[in-house]
């Protein structure tokens, strides 16, 4: 195991996702002091390390592998899974919940239609899709950046007001 310290109570465990999970694990440095990171890419567990966490290569799709890690950190209250693949996202979930004893799930879920499977595994899915599509309806910026003809007027109310449409320039 690769750490910058031995962590004293791992609550927090991000699995996979590569760069992705480290940004997790940079995240969640922020506010807790115990993160611990598996992941199968040495350049990824390097980099968690270097963040503060405690890292380690492990193939997080074999039970295995996975319950040999999890004999060294005991219960996870928190998991955090983040790979490429819906698939693959479920069965790391479900493996941290019962190799791991995870009592609480997240799991960056890229398809918003297999939300329903998420959840009734227990499972607490955060759509990337969605996310991205909310962020996106958010902003008129983008409308402005896609299409530079377009203008926004916003309104000077204290009171809130309806996001405001582009409209064309003449």
């Amino acid at each position: 195991m690769t750490s910058a310290s031995p962590p004293s109570a791992v609550t927090i465990l991000v699995l996979g996702g590569s760069s992705t999970g480290v940004a997790v694990v940079e995240r969640v440095l922020r506010t807790h002091d115990n993160v611990l990171f598996f992941d199968p890419t040495p350049d990824a567990v390097e980099e968690a390390a270097d963040l503060g966490a405690t890292a380690e290569v492990v193939e997080i799709t074999d039970p295995k592998a996975l319950e040999a890690a999890f004999a060294d950190v005991g219960a996870v209250e928190l998991a955090l899974v983040a790979v490429e693949s819906d698939q693959t996202a479920l069965l790391v979930s479900q493996l941290a919940k019962t190799k791991g004893d995870a009592r609480t799930v997240i799991v960056l879920m890229h398809d918003h239609r297999h939300r329903e499977a998420f959840e009734a595994a227990e499972m607490i899915p955060v759509c990337a899709t969605t996310a991205l599509a909310d962020a996106v309806a958010a902003t008129s910026s983008l409308t402005l950046l896609c299409n530079p003809d377009l203008t926004v007027e916003r309104t000077e109310s204290t009171e809130a007001a309806p996001p405001s449409r582009p409209r064309r320039r003449v």
